[in-house]
C-alpha cells in the first residue's frame, strides 16, 4: 500500500485502492439474486434481521427507479441516493420529448452516474454493486413485414433485460447473477443448474432463486434473514409473502454446509 492514498491515483501495479476498497465494502452486503427469463425477470433480496425492534419487511430494498425500472444495490444503500439522483438528471432531457427511454439509455445513465465518483477527487467512489432491470413491450408487426423477419416469434410480448454494474462503473448484461456477500456461492449454484434461463418459469425462477439464497447462508456467522422477491414483467410486483413462506419453508434447513 502508498503511503499517502487518497482520490483516483493509480499504484504502481495499475490498480486504484479507493476502488478496491469500495468493493470489499460492496461485497459484504446482503446478498442479491437476479434471473432472467422470456416471462420475466426475478430479483430475490436477502434482508438481515440485525435486530427484533426493526419492521425490516417494511423497508423495501427493491427501487422503482421508473416504471418499468427497477434497481437493487448490495452495501452501502445509501450511497444509491446518489447514483439516483445522477442518473435521474441524465435522463430528465430525454424524457422530457420521449416517453418511452430505452435499456440502453437507461444502462449508459446508471454505468456514468457510478463512473462520476471514480475520476474526481472530492468524492469517493460508491460502496455498492448494482442490479437493475428493465422492461420494454415488442411492438406487433403486421403480416407483410413478419413474413420478411426469418423465425420472428417475440411480437406483442415483454422483452426484460437484466444488468449488473460495479463499483468501478463496470456494466455487463447478464442472464443470471448475484452480488453481495455470498455472490462467489450464488453464481456457482446458478452456473451448477446448467439452465436455459430464457424459457424458464417465473414460479421455477423464484424456487432457484429462494434455494440458493439459503444454501448460501453460513449459520456461523449470518444473521436470519427475510426475503423480498419481485417480479417485473410490463409493471413491477413483489410476489406475495405466501408464496415466497411456502417456497422458504421447503429449504430454511438448507445452508452452506449442506452437499
Amino acid at each position: 500500500m502508498s503511503l499517502i492514498d487518497f482520490g483516483p491515483i493509480y499504484t504502481n501495479t495499475g490498480a486504484i485502492l479507493q476502488i478496491d476498497y469500495a468493493t470489499k465494502c460492496a461485497e459484504s452486503g446482503s446478498t442479491v439474486i437476479g434471473i432472467n427469463t422470456k416471462y420475466g425477470l426475478i430479483v430475490c433480496v436477502e434482508k438481515p434481521i440485525d435486530s427484533v425492534l426493526y419492521k425490516i419487511k417494511e423497508e423495501k430494498r427493491i427501487k422503482k427507479f421508473r416504471s418499468n425500472v427497477l434497481l437493487v444495490g448490495s452495501g452501502l444503500l445509501h450511497d444509491l441516493e446518489p447514483i439516483e439522483t445522477q442518473a435521474n438528471q441524465r435522463l430528465g432531457l430525454a424524457e422530457k420529448y420521449r416517453q418511452f427511454i430505452s435499456a440502453n439509455e437507461i444502462k449508459n445513465a446508471i454505468s456514468a452516474s457510478v463512473h462520476d465518483f471514480t475520476i474526481y477527487y472530492g468524492v469517493r467512489p460508491v460502496g455498492c454493486h448494482l442490479m437493475f432491470g428493465h422492461s420494454e413491450k415488442i411492438k406487433k408487426m403486421d403480416g407483410e413485414s413478419a413474413c420478411k423477419i426469418k423465425n420472428q416469434t417475440n411480437q406483442n410480448e415483454i422483452k426484460t433485460r437484466l444488468y449488473v454494474t460495479d463499483c468501478s462503473s463496470l456494466t455487463k448484461e447478464v442472464h443470471a447473477y448475484a452480488i453481495g456477500k455470498g455472490a462467489s456461492r450464488a453464481k456457482t449454484e446458478l452456473e451448477k443448474l446448467n439452465a436455459d434461463f430464457e424459457n424458464m418459469k417465473p414460479l421455477d425462477a423464484i424456487d432457484h432463486s429462494i434455494r440458493i439464497m439459503y444454501r448460501c447462508f453460513d449459520p456461523l456467522k449470518d444473521k436470519p434473514f427475510f426475503l423480498e422477491v419481485a417480479l417485473m414483467t410490463d409493471k413491477i410486483q413483489e410476489v406475495d409473502d405466501d408464496v415466497v413462506t411456502e417456497i422458504s419453508e421447503k429449504y430454511k434447513d438448507l445452508n452452506m454446509d449442506d452437499e
